[in-house]
């Protein structure tokens, strides 16, 4: 059954999008956007949206990818006037987008899918 949820606090073109788990409950997280910086953190307990952290540059098209056990969520690639090559990481904590690496081929509006090693 699909459910409507509240609008997010923006209006949102092209954000990146993904769950994560914290002590505290289950969040979706929606990142960037055309020409958006901004993080929206809805909170599945609540039903409600708050502002998270900046990403730190415009980013569009980027993919993201919960990994961790879902406690880590991994912004990749993106546009920003070019494609970009970094890799974001944000941590339970939701307080900050950390530099995590960077791709070898710069991508957005791509894939990532987070694959177990092991069973």
């Amino acid at each position: 059954t699909w459910t409507r949820l509240p609008n997010t606090i923006e209006k949102r073109t092209g954000p990146a999008c993904g769950f994560l788990k914290t002590s505290s409950g289950r969040f979706v997280v929606l990142a960037g956007g055309f020409e958006l910086q901004t993080t929206e953190i809805f909170n599945l307990d609540t039903q409600t949206w708050s502002m998270g952290p900046n990403i730190g540059g415009d980013t569009y098209g980027g993919s993201m990818i919960s990994v961790k056990d879902e406690t880590e969520l991994l912004l990749v690639g993106g546009y920003r006037s070019t494609a970009l090559s970094e890799i974001r990481r944000m941590d339970s904590s939701m307080s900050s987008w950390d530099a995590a690496g960077h791709l070898s081929t710069a991508r957005y509006n791509a894939v990532a899918l987070a694959v177990p090693l092991a069973n």
